[in-house]
């Protein structure tokens, strides 16, 4: 397991909270139905019925390069909106006014206290429990976070799916050094019953842990395993749904 000054001088040769090579790829093919769909199953699944003019709280936990923190800033548009990660504020988020930047470490174990305990009725965090050093403490700062309506909603690489066994090393998301903690779904089950047990998940109920089919670009796929002469044959706005290995989780 890498230290702190290890994760912190990978994390100054990231652009946009990931790898430059893999922040291009996503640059030259946007995920934006993946965003989506993610904003859609955290407020479709949330307890308080959310319409466009609904006024309420929410936060994007490891919000990268701010692509889904941009679509829940303009989709609610009364809403109030923190973005956080380890890194400066992304240009995507520059001029919108009810979402604020916070620079935090995720590997503090108790980076809630730097936010309003029992505030947001709404949280996302998109593929970022497999980067942290303390799973454990990370969800727990997130479920202290959560306002008593609150929901939080979660994807997360699964080791033991069928895309991980078949594709062994060559899995996408086996990245040595920088994903530190992919676990199963009983893992993510036993994980969540662990806080249930300590009284932080008492009051809410464990909805789903279940795979998840991501949207994602044919030439996303093609670019990543470096055939880009295919990539040409088709618009980045050609999406195919696989099961790549993902999971989620909706707590509330």
């Amino acid at each position: 397991m890498p230290d702190k000054s290890a994760l912190s001088s990978l994390y100054a040769s990231f652009a946009g909270g990931m790898i430059p090579e893999t922040r291009d790829i996503r640059n030259n093919n946007p995920l934006h139905k993946w965003y989506n769909q993610c904003v859609d199953r955290a407020t479709d699944n949330s307890k308080c019925k959310l319409s466009k003019d609904e006024i309420f709280n929410w936060i994007d936990i490891g919000a990268g390069g701010g692509e889904v923190a941009k679509i829940m800033a303009e989709r609610y548009p009364n809403s109030k909106g923190v973005a956080i990660d380890y890194h400066s504020k992304p240009d995507l988020l520059s001029g919108l006014k009810n979402v604020a930047w916070v620079q935090c470490d995720l590997n503090e174990k108790e980076f809630y206290r730097q936010f309003p305990r029992n505030h947001f009725q709404v949280a996302l965090c998109i593929t970022v429990l497999e980067h942290v050093l303390f799973p454990y403490e990370f969800i727990g700062n997130i479920l202290k976070l959560l306002a008593s309506d609150g929901s939080l909603y979660l994807t997360v690489p699964d080791i033991g799916s069928v895309a991980a066994k078949s594709m062994h090393r060559f899995w996408p998301y086996y990245i040595f050094g920088e994903h530190l903690h992919i676990p199963s779904k009983t893992g993510m089950r036993v994980l969540l019953k662990r806080h249930q047990a300590e009284n932080a998940l008492s009051k809410k109920k464990m909805l789903i842990v279940a795979p998840v089919v991501l949207p994602y670009p044919i030439t996303y796929y093609l670019d990543h395993f470096r055939m880009k002469y295919l990539s040409r044959l088709f618009s980045a706005e050609n999406t195919i749904p696989v099961n790549t290995g993902i999971m989620e989780a909706i707590i509330q």
